[in-house]
């Protein structure tokens, strides 16, 4: 009884199979609601003329060897080791210090504490680098960066 339901199964598919394959072109008039969108298509199909594709003069061919080419490159990066102190300077926000004179950490949220001669990793534009923790006092705390060195307080707004 199995083997009589598939092969009437095996016979259906294939009855299916044939009646699909004869009627191969689907002709799809296009209603009224889609008649814009089917203009629309066509002349964007359509080959353009060699009139509209060409450029205007004010547009600068880059594939052009004789073109005028005036070409800037401006780095990211700050003119000096100060200014880019400066901006690495404002990674670091301290909330106090702790401990004695001799030996005071400087506190910042959500770092460890930092003492004076530590190195700091910040970054600037991608690029990391490492500043000196040159100096702390109650009030201020001094970076260094190659020979540039910048004072900062600790609690912008409370330095005396």
């Amino acid at each position: 009884m199995k083997i009589k339901s598939f092969i009437y199964f095996i016979v259906g598919v294939s009855a299916l199979d044939v009646g699909c394959a004869q009627s191969t072109t689907i002709v799809i008039a296009p209603s009224l609601k889609r008649a814009a969108s089917v203009q629309l298509a066509e002349q964007l199909v359509k080959p353009s003329t060699l009139e509209e594709s060409q450029i205007s003069e004010e547009v600068r061919n880059p594939f052009d060897p004789s073109a005028d080419i005036k070409v800037e490159i401006k780095s990211g990066r700050p003119g000096s080791d100060k200014e880019l102190l400066e901006l690495l300077a404002e990674q670091i926000r301290p909330t106090g210090v702790m401990g004695r004179d001799d030996s005071l950490i400087l506190l910042s949220k959500g770092q460890k504490g930092v003492k004076v001669h530590d190195k700091l990793t910040l970054f600037f534009d991608g690029t990391a680098f490492e500043v000196e923790l040159s100096a702390i006092d109650r009030n201020n705390f001094s970076l260094r960066y190659n020979q540039a060195q910048i004072t900062r307080p600790i609690k912008p707004g409370k330095n005396p």
